[in-house]
């Protein structure tokens, strides 16, 4: 059987962060306003699946679950 790699996934500001970009940087490559990126590194805004797809496609593979997660139960309370 094949070996399966595990992929540690980053949150968005992490691999941001590690591929030295600003925020107004990741934005104005995906034509979205630095306060969007903002957002969505808070968990205040999600991408569409297409804008997910296109920023792992540079940046790897992101844990979008973990911030939205944090945010879902927040409102639950």
């Amino acid at each position: 059987m094949g070996q399966t790699t595990n992929i540690e996934k980053k949150s968005l500001k992490e691999a941001r962060r590690s591929f030295g970009l600003t925020q107004t940087e990741l934005g104005k490559m995906f034509d979205l306003a630095q306060v969007h990126i903002s957002l969505v590194e808070q968990g205040k805004l999600t991408l569409m699946p297409h804008q997910r797809a296109a920023v792992e496609s540079l940046l790897g593979p992101i844990d979008w679950d973990e911030r939205y997660a944090l945010i879902r139960r927040s409102n639950c309370a």
